[in-house]
């Protein structure tokens, strides 16, 4: 099998994630209410975001693994809190639901977190393995 970049597939989850972001932004659905908690909705962005910003930080360590890691957390968190900007532009448009400012602060907040906790995973791992410091390439692998 050839050494081709495999970059791609490091980008497919993140890239399905934000597929079916998108698709479930384009019906008005209703979470069930559960009135003791505050700010419910803001939650769910913030979870839904969290995993997407994890997913994206994971895509961009594979895909620049010569780069300075801090930065390629930080793009992944960008890209996901970009999506959720685009994100809530597009329920503007969708009968049914509305565009909010607070959700996506939410999903900035999530995106972020879950880019931070994927950096953290990065360096626990390399604080267990330091032979992987200078090889990001095998690092990166898993």
């Amino acid at each position: 099998m050839s050494r081709a970049p495999r970059w791609w597939l490091h980008w497919l989850p993140a890239f399905a994630y934000m597929a079916l972001i998108f698709v479930l932004s384009s019906f008005a659905l209703s979470v069930p209410s559960i009135e003791s908690v505050p700010m419910q909705d803001k939650g769910v962005h913030f979870v839904e975001y969290l995993v997407l910003g994890l997913l994206c930080a994971h895509a961009c360590l594979h895909t620049w693994p010569d780069r300075a890691a801090p930065r390629t957390i930080a793009l992944g968190a960008f890209l996901a809190a970009a999506w959720g900007l685009s994100d809530e532009l597009h329920q503007a448009f969708v009968p049914g639901r509305s565009a909010d400012v607070y959700d996506f602060v939410a999903d900035a907040c999530g995106a972020s977190v879950g880019a931070l906790l994927r950096g953290g995973w990065r360096w626990v791992r390399a604080r267990r393995s330091p032979e992987l410091v200078g090889s990001s390439t095998e690092e990166m692998t898993s």
